[in-house]
């Protein structure tokens, strides 16, 4: 049997799947990642995510998987990261990660250089600390020497593996688009505007079409990595396109959430919007259509924080025990309270735009349990969806009937009922979600390989064929929950001045 190989580079886990032409998905295989924290500083080894998509290879070859039946592979993965690389193709550093704000004072230098209208008209994005081009200046003001070796600059995670599997370096036009200087008319860097601010144009990869090839697998890698010489290797595209195609939003008719380490709601649109409430808009797999994303900093990162403090075994204290935890969410959100918690664990970028914001809790009282503060988080992201949904159904002018929730975080029905009730819509978590931006990366490859079917009608078919658990508001609920919302709303204008003094 032949297929497409698929990897999605997060930022927990390393995912890998075969794709068949009559849309079978096997050998699902999820591997964790590392991540470094402190000080608000977020990193990873790139050289991680190399070595986990060998190790699901080996997992294949292992399981009988012949290599020669693969007849292309695809990626998608994390994008707005600073991934710096010397004339070898080596990090000189850690990748900087697309949550990490500590360029906030670079990115006003540049906005005070160039001007946040121009930069704006340029990109149709919102710019701070957080894209890839303030990060870059961040990096040459505070190490230097690193910086005097950096030859090639990439934007997304998949792209360093591409570049280690065919020696080529390139990114998408999604992925391209949270760098901070891609024109979204023309797809290409501006140049002007990186040499305004002191940088060098010919640093940033070149900009590929997500279903064409990037390369082949290069002879070297062939032996190390299992996988055969000359396979051709799409150039993929970032996770939050691979999520929406993976979720049927192709065109204006669905809208998605993903919840993943961060989250967002997305949908397609034929025009770009504001960026003043920290809304994006990323070119898509076309020229004609961009994802409008609103995006949350913290997602299955505050579910990951509420899991290890309130879900922890009371024996031994250990690693999260996430069965028990989702058992604890649902005695939490069976009854009510009034307790509320500001999701910001690592700042916020939409609809607020604070990167000093923290998370908080407001109305603890001595009967307060651990089972209403683990609920209570969980209230706090979901209403923090709800204010990105309102954002993008101001520019879109209509509400939706009904989102598609995809990432590891649709696993939790907890969570996923809950997002019903506060956003009053019926939510479907289709059985793979946690698959459905690798397999979205996976359908682009089709044309490539000549098995036939437009994108939308091969993302159509496949949603067809894919079960999926339906969640439906409850009237009490959403009652109940616009009322913790209507105060929810109050908290950070309240909370502000504590961070920003």
């Amino acid at each position: 049997m032949s297929y497409i190989a698929s990897f999605d580079i997060g930022t927990t886990n390393v995912k890998g799947i075969l794709l068949s032409k009559d849309l079978s998905v096997q050998h699902e295989i999820s591997l964790p990642l590392q991540v470094n924290e402190k000080n608000g500083r977020i990193e990873q080894n790139p050289d991680d995510w190399l070595e986990s998509v060998y190790q699901i290879v080996q997992q294949w070859l292992s399981s009988g998987v012949r290599m020669n039946d693969i007849r292309l592979i695809s990626f998608c993965g994390q994008m707005q990261d600073l991934i710096a690389l010397d004339s070898g193709l080596c990090p000189v550093r850690p990748a900087i990660l697309y949550s990490d704000g500590r360029a906030e004072e670079e990115a006003k230098e540049i906005i005070n250089t160039v001007g946040r209208k121009r930069i704006e008209e340029i990109t149709a994005n919102p710019f701070n600390g957080t894209q890839p081009l303030a990060k870059l200046l961040w990096l040459k003001k505070h190490e230097p020497e690193s910086f005097k070796r950096i030859k090639h600059v990439l934007i997304s995670a998949k792209d360093y593996v591409i570049a280690k599997l065919t020696r080529q370096t390139v990114t998408d036009p999604t992925s391209a688009s949270t760098a901070g200087c891609m024109d979204i008319r023309t797809y290409d860097w501006d140049a002007d505007l990186i040499e305004d601010i002191g940088l060098n144009e010919n640093l940033f990869a070149g900009i590929v079409a997500a279903g064409e090839a990037a390369g082949f697998i290069h002879e070297e890698v062939a032996s190390v990595s299992g996988l055969p010489a000359g396979t051709p290797v799409l150039c993929g595209l970032g996770d939050a396109g691979a999520a929406a195609l993976g979720a049927g939003v192709y065109s204006g008719k669905r809208t998605s959430i993903y919840l993943g380490t961060t989250g967002w709601v997305a949908k397609v649109s034929d025009k770009c919007g504001s960026t003043e409430t920290g809304m994006f808009f990323l070119a898509f797999n076309q020229p004609d259509l961009y994802l409008s994303i609103a995006p949350i900093l913290n997602a299955g990162n505050v579910f990951s924080w509420a899991a290890e403090v309130f879900g922890a075994s009371a024996e031994t204290h250990a690693d999260p025990d996430y069965a028990l935890f989702e058992q604890m969410l649902l005695e939490g959100l069976s009854k009510p309270n009034q307790l509320l918690f500001l999701p910001y664990l690592n700042g916020e970028r939409c609809p607020v735009q604070d990167m000093k914001a923290s998370g908080c809790y407001v109305g603890i009282k001595t009967s307060t349990t651990k089972e209403d503060l683990g609920a209570a988080a969980l209230e706090g992201v979901a209403m923090s969806i709800r204010q990105v949904m309102e954002v993008l159904m101001k520019l879109e002018h209509e509400r939706p009937r009904e989102v598609i929730v995809t990432g590891g975080g649709a696993k939790s029905k907890a969570w996923c009922q809950l997002l019903s009730d506060m956003l009053n819509v019926n939510v479907k978590s289709p059985i793979q979600s946690p698959y459905l931006p690798v397999i979205g990366a996976a359908l682009l490859g089709f044309a490539k390989v000549g098995w036939g079917e437009r994108l939308p009608e091969l993302v159509e078919r496949f949603l067809e064929m894919t079960p999926y658990d339906l969640f439906q508001p409850s009237a009490d609920k959403s009652s109940y929950y616009q009322e913790k919302y209507d105060a929810y709303r109050k908290l950070y204008p309240a909370l502000a001045a504590i961070w920003n003094k």
